[in-house]
């Protein structure tokens, strides 16, 4: 079920990023997030765990919905290749956290700091709405994305022994996927009552 909604996702983002009321979302962003999440699972991985037990899957999808907007946005003519100060900072952290996780060899301890990355990435992409006060993408990506994210719980808690990388990660991705979603709405409200005054 998580997979399918991850594939609707995707169809949707295809679908949206041919639209012209849409202002693309920042690659740099993107390739953040992206970076991260392919770096989680290996720490995940490295932590001993693995990609075929239910909460590995999470990791795994996560991959792929990932890759498959980051290749939409490449492909996308009006593509935004804009790197903010932000961006290059935050990007400057990731090689950091792989340095510390092969001296150390503490997957669990780089996942968490992955898991800030991906967090930090979710909040470049709403400080781009505030910056040019729009969406920057429909309600129904976000909300196919959130329903793939609760789907996550049942798999999560299922479990034999509950999996505190896994738990966190499913946590971390609703908090920012439901942040994504209020910040459209007040971004909605708000040129919403511009237009009106």
């Amino acid at each position: 079920m998580m997979a399918i909604c991850f594939f609707v996702c995707t169809l949707i983002f295809i679908k949206n990023s041919k639209s012209d009321k849409i202002e693309p979302p920042s690659i740099t962003a993107w390739a953040t997030i992206l970076l991260a999440v392919i770096l989680a699972l290996a720490t995940f991985i490295a932590n001993g765990k693995s990609i075929f037990d239910p909460d590995g899957a999470l990791f795994v999808l996560n991959v792929l919905g990932t890759v498959s907007i980051f290749t939409v946005l490449l492909l996308n003519k009006k593509r935004n290749f804009t790197v903010s100060s932000k961006d290059k900072k935050i990007l400057t952290i990731v090689p950091f956290i792989v340095v510390y996780w092969f001296i150390t060899g503490d997957a669990f301890v780089s996942n968490l700091c992955l898991q800030a990355i991906l967090t930090v990435g979710f909040i470049l992409l709403i400080n781009k709405m505030i910056e040019i006060q729009k969406k920057i993408d429909t309600y129904s990506f976000w909300i196919c994305a959130f329903v793939a994210n609760a789907l996550s719980f049942p798999l999560v808690y299922s479990a034999q022994e509950v999996n505190t990388l896994s738990l966190i990660n499913s946590w971390r991705a609703g908090i920012s996927v439901t942040a994504i979603l209020v910040t459209m709405v007040v971004m909605d409200l708000k040129n919403k009552s511009i237009v009106k005054n």
